[in-house]
């Protein structure tokens, strides 16, 4: 098979790269700007460093910022009567993941109309045009949607995030400039560099990636490990760094893909309006964790990439617990908090249910192959563990008082979901079998049951007793496994 990369046009990169703006709009002959950025960038004068140079050369704009941190089916569509209205010919985003999806919502319906729902574009959507041009001005250093086919919009009414993988929303110049950065405040800094890190971990760590995304991606997380905690401090070595490395974790996630750290943080951030790149901190060693069995030799690079020293001396499990541990002292050291206050455990069914909906392969990280557009085929595990976060779902403590255990009556219940595993071709049965088995498990109060998958995937899995919140399903056939959502 094939593998295809898609980039920008045309990229531009360093301090400074602002003022190519101008030159790339003069190229392309276009008439009028219609810029995206959202209203906090114009309240500090970041959106009026590129309006400025658009005044020093006498090219029109219309700025649109009606814009939300996690943008909504309504900003987009309010966009797409404003774009109209303006008589602008192409877009330029300024801003961080938001203005860029906002802006390639608004490029993708104006040249499709007959996707002006907008829930529409979920998924892969088979649009017939590219978008108007974008061209894009990043002010964060984290979500690379500049250099992305990715965009993700929130479903208010629904409360949910659906994301849009579409190769006509590519914008065409990115303009990566560490200087619109500089304004960004410790924060988000850190967490938009921490989704970077997410998004380079997890695009190396795919089933799809191959040799020239690997290469992106072990840079990326080489470059970032260097240079978030500068930047962070506002370093300028530091923020060139950022700008650079989460620009190639972009060049080689768009194309590869992403895993469940992401369909997790998606979720948190349309229930809690969760920040995005802080989702994606606290998950990332979670699962990180829960893939390594899947993952090869691949922590040992990570782990190098990192910084850490004699990985070449280490044992598997020592390399592996070396690339997490690093991750997490990367996190704690900007200041990313370890556990999500807001989250209670009357939503913990739904926000799996939103997790396992999205429309790309979940699993790319995990090493198995459920059906992704089955959103009973697994459930996504959400956690907060105890103060010091270490993970204690995954597996039975050796020492443990309830290692290889069986509470009574759990012969019974493993019988049900074996059973549920088993019927691979009525869905509607399989989906009874599993709702027996957990209406089983509820009516029993059995909160510590082991959890084994009926086929190649097959692990074992203990969730610590706590007030009767969690619920599973299974995928088909030799892929089925199980995720837990728990609240500590």
């Amino acid at each position: 098979m094939a593998n295809r990369i898609m980039l920008n046009t045309t990229s531009y990169h360093g301090a400074g790269a602002i003022d190519e703006i101008a030159t790339e709009a003069k190229a392309h002959a276009f008439k009028k700007a219609f810029v995206c950025s959202d209203p906090d960038l114009i309240k500090f004068n970041v959106t009026s460093k590129v309006t400025d140079i658009l005044d020093k050369n006498d090219l029109a704009y219309e700025i649109y910022s009606d814009i939300k941190a996690n943008p909504t089916i309504e900003n987009v569509q309010h966009g797409v009567q404003a774009f109209k209205d303006s008589g602008a010919d192409y877009i330029i985003a300024i801003g961080g993941g938001s203005s860029m999806d906002t802006a390639k919502a608004i490029g993708i319906i104006i040249a499709n109309p007959e996707f002006e729902d907008v829930r529409s574009l979920e998924g892969v959507a088979p649009t017939k045009k590219p978008c108007v041009p974008i061209i894009a001005v990043p002010t964060t250093a984290g979500t690379a949607a500049e250099v992305t086919i990715n965009y993700v919009i929130t479903d208010v009414e629904r409360k949910r995030k659906f994301v849009c993988v579409d190769p006509h929303d590519m914008p065409i110049i990115a303009i990566v400039d560490p200087d619109m950065m500089s304004s960004m405040p410790k924060g988000l800094t850190a967490s938009t560099g921490m989704d970077a890190l997410t998004h380079a971990i997890e695009g190396y760590t795919t089933k799809a990636a191959w040799e020239m995304t690997d290469m992106f991606h072990l840079k990326a997380i080489e470059i970032i490990g260097k240079s978030l905690r500068g930047a962070v401090e506002n370093t300028k070595e530091g923020r060139e760094g950022m700008a650079l490395g989460q620009y190639i974790a972009g060049m080689g996630f768009s194309n590869v893909g992403l895993g469940i750290a992401h369909s997790m943080a998606h979720t948190l951030g349309a229930v809690y309006d969760t920040p995005h790149g802080v989702a994606c901190a606290m998950m990332l060693p979670i699962v990180m964790e829960y893939n390594q069995e899947c993952t090869g030799e691949k922590y040992r690079e990570i782990a190098r990439a990192l910084g850490v020293e004699g990985v070449d001396s280490m044992s598997v499990e020592e390399y592996r617990k070396a690339a997490i541990d690093a991750v997490k002292q990367l996190s704690a050291d900007v200041g990313i908090p370890s556990k999500l206050e807001a989250i209670k455990e009357e939503d913990l069914q739904f926000l799996a249910e939103s997790a396992a909906a999205e429309d790309w392969d979940l699993s790319d990280n995990v090493g198995w192959s459920p059906d992704s557009q089955d959103p009973s085929t697994y459930l996504d595990i959400l956690k907060s563990t105890s103060s010091d976060n270490t993970k204690t779902w995954f597996g039975f403590d050796s020492g443990s008082e309830n290692a290889g255990a069986k509470a009574v009556g759990l012969d019974e219940y493993n019988k049900l979901v074996d059973e549920a595993g088993a019927e691979t071709t009525d869905i509607a049965k399989r989906y009874e079998k599993y709702a027996a088995a957990q209406a089983w498990l509820t009516d029993s109060s059995l909160v510590l049951p082991t959890m084994a998958s009926t086929g190649a995937g097959t692990f074992v899995s203990r969730i610590q007793p706590f007030s009767g919140a969690f619920a599973q399903t299974g995928s088909k056939g030799s892929s089925t496994y199980y995720k837990y959502i728990k609240v500590g």
